[in-house]
């Protein structure tokens, strides 16, 4: 009949190298993301070259992401004021916006689904996201 201890080990042990290579995928993934934002940092800072928004460019409107470089720009500069001027609603949710992302690749690496609750705050911060959208450029925010 076979050693049900031995299959239950068995399963634990692929489930930890399924998680390891999960792992490294995001190890690996998180420092291009790193290194490109670096990169990018020093070719604006350097170059004064950033990517335009097309939003704005063609409809002469903000979009929510509209500032997010030159708030970086500002935060790494410790220049709160200003930054908190370039995108206010980013400025306020991005620390929540990380642990979001660190929530869900936790979970990615532990191999679980992603609750309902918390689909249902990531489609809120999107709503969100739209209302400022619409809201800055009625009142030139």
């Amino acid at each position: 009949m076979g050693n049900p201890v031995g299959s239950l080990v068995l399963i634990d042990r692929e489930k930890v190298l399924s998680m390891d290579r999960r792992v490294k995928k995001l190890i690996i993934g998180w420092l291009i993301v790193i290194a490109v934002g670096i990169g990018y940092y020093f070719i604006v800072r350097h170059l004064g070259v950033g990517i335009p928004c097309y939003i704005y460019a063609s409809t002469g409107k903000k979009c929510p992401g509209c500032g997010l470089t030159r708030m970086v720009m500002h935060l790494t500069h410790f220049q709160f004021k200003e930054a908190f001027m370039d995108n206010q609603l980013m400025f306020v949710l991005w620390p929540f916006i990380v642990a979001e992302i660190v929530y869900i690749l936790v979970r990615y690496c532990r191999d679980e689904k992603i609750p309902k609750w918390n689909l249902a705050l990531i489609y809120t911060y999107a709503g969100l996201a739209i209302a400022f959208m619409f809201v800055r450029n009625a009142f030139g925010l």
